[in-house]
């Protein structure tokens, strides 16, 4: 039963890990250039069938990825540090990026991993994200 829900919160802590480095490496095209044309700066599509194309499960996504990168880069190093490469790793599907921020020695790292996991559940815990 326990292993069975330790599984289930690194899988809830692995999304949301993925939606935020998907927020933060997210590229900001400046206002009106060059992914539209000025002339329709103003206007906004109708979002009126939004919940038939997934606009709006992209939004939340975008909304709950923001509000952990701010939960991430409120935590001190290392653990924001180690939050942020695996994350990135998650990303990507590979356990290639590391940092020189954190221990060489495994059995530290791992450590460290698992406070900044459990720091990182209690306070999406506390702001009511899961």
């Amino acid at each position: 039963m326990i292993d069975e829900a330790q599984k289930q919160m690194d899988a809830i802590l692995d999304r949301y890990l993925v939606l935020m480095h998907e927020y933060s490496s997210a590229y900001h095209v400046g206002r009106g250039y060059p992914s539209r044309a000025p002339g329709t700066e103003g206007y906004r599509a109708s979002k009126q069938y939004d919940y038939d194309n997934g606009a709006m499960d992209d939004e939340a996504d975008h909304v709950t990825g923001a509000a952990v990168a701010a939960i991430v880069d409120n935590m001190e190093d290392p653990h924001r540090t180690l939050l942020r490469v695996e994350a990135r790793n998650l990303k990507t599907g590979v356990k290639v990026w590391t940092s020189a921020r954190l221990p060489l020695c495994p059995v530290e790292r791992s450590v460290i991993r698992q406070e900044a996991r459990n720091m990182l559940w209690l306070k999406l815990r506390a702001t009511e994200l899961i």
